[in-house]
């Protein structure tokens, strides 16, 4: 029996150490091009060290990360600066934004990059993800960011969960929040608001882009949309059926009047629709 455990256990750790070779080598051929061999290591064996918060640089750039078992800040990063994620939105001007699920602020900044005559309402329900969104916009005035849960009309308070794959920490939900629960941490509640009242806030006539990535949210900010969804310009999102079936259609359906759609590679779940303004020309 000794003998039997000592094999599975052999074979158990040689899975593993491929596992993790496989992933390393996909790391540093992501990595490698952009921060060069030294520095893309580096970042690896972090992304195995104890949770961290470190400065990563590129390009002019300088941001707060996170590092450790389970963190994907740096994954997210690359995907908005590096893989340009958001690069299929072609309006040529736009005056306002909202980032609905802005995480910690790389998407915002990519898109104060991209429009510098723009105001940017970045909105984020978690309290670490929004601390860091905060560090991370602090030299953008035309960034604001909004610690809120974007929901439809009425909603009361939202009360913030991990994500449904339990994997990643960038992945929150939010439900109604009970009153009655017992042991809650105050930390995990926020206000709910919805596009409209946001718009209402801010004093936005007309939204030029809706970015929303949501974790499935998005099943009940389109299902209630007619007080706002004529004055929007674009919308990007990351729709969610694999967490909350039935977001595709009901998104479909919401902007069904909009001109231009572009869906995203398979995989991706991102969704580009615009009204048929020209292309971006910068």
């Amino acid at each position: 029996m000794k003998h039997l455990l000592r094999v599975i256990h052999k074979r158990v750790g040689l899975r593993t150490r491929r596992r993790r070779f496989r992933k390393a080598r996909w790391f540093i051929r992501r990595y490698r091009p952009l921060f060069g061999l030294r520095r893309a290591i580096t970042y690896w064996r972090w992304t195995y060290a104890p949770a961290s918060r470190r400065r990563i640089d590129h390009d002019g750039r300088s941001f707060l990360c996170r590092f450790g078992p389970g963190q994907s800040d740096l994954y997210i990063w690359g995907e908005v600066f590096c893989e340009q994620a958001n690069d299929c939105v072609d309006l040529e001007t736009a005056s306002w934004i909202i980032d609905a699920g802005a995480n910690v602020g790389y998407t915002a900044i990519w898109f104060a990059e991209r429009y510098p005559s723009s105001q940017i309402i970045a909105v984020e329900p978690d309290a670490e993800n929004f601390e860091i969104l905060c560090l991370n916009v602090a030299h953008e005035p035309r960034i604001i960011p909004v610690r809120a849960a974007i929901t439809q009309p009425g909603a009361p308070p939202q009360f913030v969960i991990g994500g449904p794959t339990g994997k990643s920490p960038c992945a929150f939900q939010t439900v109604d929040f009970d009153p009655t629960a017992r042991d809650v941490n105050e930390a995990d509640v926020v206000d709910a608001v919805d596009i409209a009242s946001l718009m209402e806030q801010f004093g936005i006539e007309r939204l030029d882009l809706l970015k929303m990535d949501i974790e499935g949210g998005e099943q009940a900010v389109f299902g209630e949309c007619t007080d706002w969804i004529d004055r929007v310009e674009a919308i990007i999102v990351e729709v969610h059926d694999r967490f909350v079936p039935g977001c595709s259609a009901t998104f479909d359906r919401a902007t069904k009047d909009f001109a231009v759609r572009d869906v995203g590679p398979e995989g991706s779940f991102r969704v580009y629709v615009r009204r048929g303004t020209p292309s971006f020309s910068g």
